[in-house]
């Protein structure tokens, strides 16, 4: 052989080398890639479960009144009213639901507080009666009269109805419901342990508030 064809023989095995070369680093690379891909994959899955077992808060509410199971009921955040209603046996046929939002989201601490229907309408009787009394033209301490001789029902008036009585702004509205979301007035004078309601308030109020 001579020299003419062993360099050309060389070159072609430097060409082979180069080659086999090549496809090995590619195939290697290619199988780094699909790791990569791979732990990609997994830590996104890992943060979806991740995200969803931490969104979701675990907690107690009780549910009082005319249901068929009063009592503490386990619930989590994505729980609404309406599927602790149902824990509790759902309503009784003489509840009031007028007042209560089934689609509004459950909280930490949570008292549902279902009304009688009965009681109800003995409050609106109760009411009627005092406008055609002397309360209607009873005064408070600065010489205002209560112009609306509306009896509120101060465990499930809305806030506008809560500030309709004398001396009841919208401060101590938000306070009078708030407080009531965790402990329901049982008497008209409970309403004296809501912060900045003392006896002067209690005495403008007391005729014209009811707990039934």
């Amino acid at each position: 052989m001579n020299i003419k064809n062993k360099k050309v023989f060389i070159v072609i095995g430097i060409l082979l080398v180069i080659s086999i070369s090549s496809i090995i680093i590619y195939r290697l690379n290619s199988l780094s890639n699909n790791d990569n891909i791979n732990d990609d994959i997994a830590f996104v899955e890992e943060t979806k479960e991740t995200t969803s077992t931490t969104s979701m808060e675990e907690f107690y509410v009780e549910v009082k009144g005319c249901v068929s199971n009063p009592g503490v009921y386990h619930a989590n955040s994505n729980m609404i009213v309406d599927e602790i209603i149902k824990a509790a046996g759902g309503f009784k046929s003489n509840a009031y639901t007028d007042d209560i939002n089934l689609s509004e989201n459950v909280s930490k601490g949570m008292v549902i507080y279902v009304s009688n229907k009965n009681d109800i309408t003995t409050t609106k009787i109760r009411a009627t009666r005092y406008t055609n009394s002397s309360y209607s033209n009873k005064s408070n301490n600065n010489g205002s009269s209560n112009t609306s001789n509306k009896i509120v029902n101060i465990n499930t008036a809305s806030k506008s109805e809560l500030m309709s009585l004398n001396g009841i702004g919208e401060t101590k509205a938000n306070a009078i419901i708030e407080y009531r979301n965790s402990n329901p007035f049982t008497s008209i004078e409970d309403i004296k342990k809501v912060k900045g309601i003392g006896e002067a308030n209690f005495a403008k109020i007391k005729d014209y508030i009811t707990v039934n």
